[in-house]
């Protein structure tokens, strides 16, 4: 089959020098519908409604300051030495379903789903049902199995702090809280080499932003757990690329700008076959049938199709099976290339 070779849309992805209020009105609105529809509120997303779980959850908030200061360095630390007063049993079934769930969602999703939370804000429901529980700071972190024992399982961070983005938006657009991750972090002591970690500053930031909601709280924790964050990266990017996006014409195509679908729609798409084959007429030389159809990119193999849609093989000795011009013979035989039955025979060629 013949490749074809597409050149590409020539169409603006960002080089648009002058843009109109209209298109970044259309842009905007699309892009905040597109975040609502990206960012689960309801209270099965554990990153706004956490709940403790018996084995998927794992309270590190009385963990060894010692030890906590250290895998928040950066170094690989035993949960045995995390929890130094609890039982091993008490710990060995919830990191194990935490560990295991946190492959799954790797491999099968290609997520990285395990964090260590710290922080929890709260703060009271509108709709009289269970409070917002969301952890504020994530870091990621992994966990290596040295063997069967919960005391054997090694935790080590992975990453960057993050702000919880689906906490942040929450804020910001059912509770008018205007805040960025960008304006947090850097309240943050401790993530630079030589500095003690304490997340306390942030949170005193971040309550004093939030002084006009009432009952908001930070409540200092840290869990260890699988976060659902499937589908932040998108969010991430809706959020921080505005720019870049209303001056991409396919996006502002797709948020309703009348210009930019005229500009996506003049763009010429050039198709180029690399070979076209033409089909010519010939005679059959094995047969006495009208002029056969043949495909002119034919290396000279046997196969011809004929005008009666028949497969003839073009050495004169092929199967029966293969052959519709009048053979009598059911199964087996080998005709010598005439139309009919007199030219069928017992034996198939050597």
């Amino acid at each position: 089959m013949s490749t074809p070779s597409q050149r590409p849309p020539q169409c603006n992805s960002g080089r648009t020098t002058q843009i109109s209020d209209s298109r970044r009105e259309a842009v905007e609105k699309a892009r905040q519908a597109w975040i609502k529809k990206l960012i689960d509120l309801s209270r099965r997303n554990n990153l706004l409604y956490y709940r403790p779980l018996k084995t998927g959850t794992l309270d590190l908030s009385i963990a060894d300051a010692e030890s906590m200061a250290k895998l928040l360095s950066g170094e690989s630390v035993a949960i045995k030495k995390l929890l130094p007063d609890i039982r091993d049993e008490g710990a060995s079934n919830p990191v194990r379903d935490i560990a295991r769930r946190a492959l799954s969602n790797l491999e099968e999703k290609g997520l990285h789903t395990l964090f260590l939370s710290l922080g929890m804000a709260t703060w009271p429901s509108s709709d009289g049902g269970r409070e917002a529980e969301a952890a504020v700071l994530l870091v990621p972190v992994a966990l290596e199995s040295k063997g069967r024992g919960s005391q054997l399982f090694q935790l080590t961070r992975t990453g960057a702090v993050q702000a919880n983005l689906v906490l942040l938006h929450v804020l910001e657009t059912q509770l008018g809280i205007t805040t960025s991750s960008d304006e947090l972090i850097p309240y943050l002591l401790g993530d630079d080499e030589g500095e003690q970690f304490d997340p306390q500053p942030l949170y005193d930031e971040l309550k004093r932003r939030a002084t006009e909601l009432t009952g908001f709280e930070i409540k200092p924790c840290a869990i260890l757990g699988n976060f659902a964050f499937q589908k932040m990266a998108m969010v991430k990017d809706l959020q921080e690329r505005s720019k870049e996006l209303c001056a991409h014409d396919i996006v502002a195509a797709m948020a309703g700008d009348s210009e930019a679908k005229t500009a996506v729609g003049s763009v010429q798409v050039n198709l180029e076959l690399d070979h076209t084959p033409t089909r010519e007429r010939i005679h059959c030389s094995r047969c006495r049938l009208e002029p056969t159809v043949r495909d002119s990119g034919c290396s000279g193999g046997p196969e011809y199709r004929h005008s009666r849609a028949t497969r003839h093989w073009k050495e004169p000795n092929h199967r029966q099976s293969d052959c519709q011009f009048g053979c009598d013979r059911a199964s087996g035989p080998v005709c010598s290339g005439e139309a009919g039955s007199a030219g069928c025979r017992e034996a198939p060629p050597e």
